[in-house]
């Protein structure tokens, strides 16, 4: 007793009269303080946000356990948690619906499997594209009133604008040859290619040529003629896309490794982009690309960089899966890989017997080179068909829109159900609902490219992996021939098949493993490896 009087006193004396002269007032503090943590516990953990359930709405809420942070789990586990809350497309039962969640301080409004809900979502002019990806991807937020919108939509006007210059039919007419090159450049790369034969690791051989292909395409050409410049780039392009999470998301400032990793490898890509530039207009060297054609009509580097980083990021992402999962779906399908070489052989010896002297002389490459813009687009329907089906495996994830409501003149709010989403409110419509669903598409977990023949998926919203409505993909035609030229041209110079390489053995379309679609990258769900042999 003693020993806490002494204690007692030696606190006080550093006290205030008024504090020090009442300590029996103590426990009355502490139970207020007590009761205000509770209350800011409970206000910032464990009470529902009053956005999840707004007055009269009929949207189901989805609760999460941590109310002041939102549904976590879309971010780390999207596929898992929109099949735990919808269900499983595939099934009978599947009506997919709607349904509100948080992320943070975001509302949105998931939506699935429902056509009109498609239609709301794809034909609404008061949705906005960029603004959603800004906040829900990059966690920038979203300013909606009526100037901010008009400026972002002049601004995206303007990208459009300029990418649908980059990728017009007369500089991709030029640019199918050299895409020829860079996978030929890219083979040779590949250690056991001058054997004859050998194996090769499918994503490390593909995600560095897609880049290469789309930076020379919408960037800068000369660095696509490096591939050590290539890789370096390609490196932080992917450790910004890899560190995408809810913490890099919504805790940008915050010392989360993600945050950290996108930070750094964001402004390190950034960097080595804007010294190019400024050295392009230093140096006065004058190159027959989009970044020329850029710098020719006035855009200074900082622009020049930003639409740079925007188009390689609209192009990459689904184009480098594709084009991995095309050879990895060809490579355990014999049957129709054999069908589209043979198809391909068909139209090129059929083109060398109609040009005449000289052109059985050429090698596959140089006469898939010859082939105009309008063969590539129109020619192989095979390949096409195989484009058009890993697409609708590959392309399952959410899209996502914000709601700018009024700010938006003469257009109406759109509505879900028949009730009107909120003016800032975001909607995410769940592309897997529609490509995975049983009752558009017999089997849809297989890969199987003649159910185009057959009809499936050919009505209003049944296919979503080139956008729709107000926003289709700008790239499409750009897409679609970087991934035609690459097929073709692996298949003209060699046979494969994917395999086990734990015990060699061959896969079927059957035992394939699946891709990991909560991912960017897209990575088989176990080891996958191809086997070729050279032509």
């Amino acid at each position: 007793m003693e020993t806490l009087t002494r204690t007692f006193s030696n606190i006080s004396d550093g006290m205030p009269v008024s504090v020090s002269s009442d300590v029996s007032s103590w426990p009355m503090l502490t139970a207020l303080l007590t009761v205000v943590a509770t209350l800011a516990f409970y206000q910032l953990v464990l009470a529902p946000p009053s956005s999840l359930r707004p007055k009269g709405s009929r949207i189901t809420p989805i609760f999460s356990s941590f109310p002041f942070l939102g549904s976590m789990d879309f971010y780390s586990d999207r596929v898992g948690f929109l099949r735990k809350h919808f269900g499983d497309p595939e099934s009978s039962s599947f009506h997919g619906g709607s349904r509100r969640i948080t992320a943070r301080d975001a509302t949105v409004v998931l939506l699935a499997g429902d056509k009109d809900d498609a239609k709301t979502f794809f034909y609404s002019r008061t949705l906005k594209f960029s603004q959603a990806y800004q906040k829900l991807f990059s966690g920038v937020p979203s300013e909606i009133t009526t100037a901010a919108i008009m400026n972002q939509d002049k601004a995206d006007q303007m990208f459009r604008e300029h990418l649908k210059q980059a990728i017009r039919g007369e500089r991709l007419a030029k640019l199918a040859p050299l895409m020829c090159e860079d996978t030929v450049r890219a083979l040779d790369a590949v250690p056991d290619w001058k054997k004859g034969k050998g194996s090769m690791d499918p994503k490390a051989f593909t995600f560095p040529l897609l880049f290469c292909m789309s930076m020379r395409t919408v960037g800068f050409s000369n660095l696509s003629d490096d591939p050590k410049i290539t890789e370096e780039l390609a490196g932080y392009y992917w450790a910004m896309e890899n560190a995408t999470s809810f913490w890099s998301t919504f805790f940008t400032k915050y010392p989360f490794r993600t945050s950290r990793i996108k930070e750094e490898s964001g402004k390190k890509l950034f960097a080595a982009l804007g010294k190019a530039a400024s050295r392009r207009v230093q140096e006065g060297v004058v190159e027959d690309d989009t970044v020329g054609m850029l710098l020719d009509q006035g855009m200074d580097t900082d622009y020049v960089v930003r639409f740079v980083v925007g188009s390689l990021f609209a192009a990459i992402i689904n184009s480098t899966s594709v084009a991995m999962w095309i050879m990895l779906y060809l490579g355990a399908h014999p049957e129709l890989r054999q069908r589209a070489s043979k198809e391909l052989f068909d139209y090129l010896d059929a083109m060398a017997a109609r040009q005449g002297s000289g052109w059985e002389q050429k090698s596959r490459v140089e006469q898939l080179q010859a082939l105009s813009l309008d063969e590539w687009e129109n020619g192989f329907p095979t390949i096409e068909a195989a484009l058009k089906e890993t697409m609708r495996l590959i392309v399952e994830g959410t899209l996502f829109r914000l709601n700018a409501g009024d700010a938006t003149k003469g257009a109406r709010a759109p509505k879900v159900h028949g009730e009107e989403i909120h003016k800032g409110e975001f909607l995410a419509y769940w592309v897997g609902s529609t490509h995975f669903n049983s009752e558009i598409y017999s089997d849809p977990q297989r890969f199987d490219p003649d159910r185009w023949a057959r009809g499936e998926g050919s009505g209003d919203m049944e296919f979503l992996g080139w956008g729709a409505g107000m926003h289709p993909c700008t790239g499409m035609r750009f897409a679609k021939l970087e991934i035609k030229n690459f097929a073709t041209t692996i298949l003209a110079l060699m046979d494969w098949e994917s395999y086990n390489p734990r015990n060699g053995e061959v896969y079927t379309i059957d035992t394939l493993p699946a891709p990991q679609l909560n991912y960017s990258q897209r990575a088989p769900l176990g080891p996958v490896s191809l086997r070729f042999t050279r032509r």
